[in-house]
């Protein structure tokens, strides 16, 4: 179906402020014409598996419109007092592309000032603002590098890193273990995710090993949620 004249009315001031706070928190000049159309066309490919809506369905339509709403809430500027212009300068577009994250795998019911707020408070920030400038920025760089898969940044933080991405796969093996009703632990992971040659313990596993192995079980946990969602009627 077509998007009707009062779907339309919703739909593309809501894409455009998407769009602009985009720009904001990444620094793309608004008028770039590709940048915008290869980022509207990752948004409808990411949420729905559709290229265009001139196809989409209700559902779809909905699902476009949780998107952009989410998306145009990042307008609020991530920035942290106590950081310095530079680190505020590469915080901003790393929250960015956590937020993006977050917004793909539909795992937040907050809007995105509340979600920046509670992750900074998860690194001791209140109030966006930091006590120092070096271990903090390091620890606040860690910790959205990782919800982002930001390897970059879990690398050039590799030893915060680690720890919390550990935590993050932790609580992943407990998931599994709740859907499949089966006790999930590393040696269930290296039997599973053979191919990964994952090494003997889950201590011995580096960060970048440890994103990748988080990433296959977030992949299989959506699918086994989706073979177990109700069949729609009609």
């Amino acid at each position: 179906m077509s998007f009707s004249r009062a779907q339309q009315a919703q739909y593309r001031p809501l894409v455009k402020r998407a769009w602009l706070a985009h720009c904001e928190l990444t620094g793309v000049p608004p008028n770039n014409r590709q940048a915008q159309d290869d980022w509207y066309r990752e948004q409808l490919w990411s949420a729905c598996r559709i290229r265009s809506t001139r196809d989409a369905t209700a559902d779809e339509y909905r699902t476009l419109i949780k998107r952009f709403t989410l998306l145009s809430e990042a307008g609020d500027t991530a920035t942290v007092k106590g950081f310095t212009p530079a680190q505020n300068s590469v915080f901003s577009p790393l929250v960015a592309k956590a937020w993006r994250s977050v917004c793909r795998r539909d795992a937040t019911g907050l809007q995105f000032h509340e979600w920046l707020d509670k992750e900074l408070a998860a690194c001791g920030i209140h109030g966006r603002k930091a006590r120092d400038h070096v271990e903090q920025f390091d620890d606040v760089m860690s910790h959205f590098a990782c919800i982002a898969g930001d390897l970059y940044w879990i690398e050039r933080t590799s030893q915060a890193s680690e720890i919390r991405m550990r935590y993050i796969l932790v609580g992943k093996m407990a998931e599994l273990a709740r859907v499949e009703q089966r006790p999930v632990d590393w040696n269930y992971c290296r039997a599973i995710y053979s191919r990964m040659n994952l090494p003997l313990t889950l201590e011995e596993a580096d960060a970048r090993w440890l994103w990748k192995l988080v990433q296959a079980i977030d992949t299989h946990l959506r699918r086994l949620r989706k073979r177990q969602e109700p069949a729609s009627v009609g």
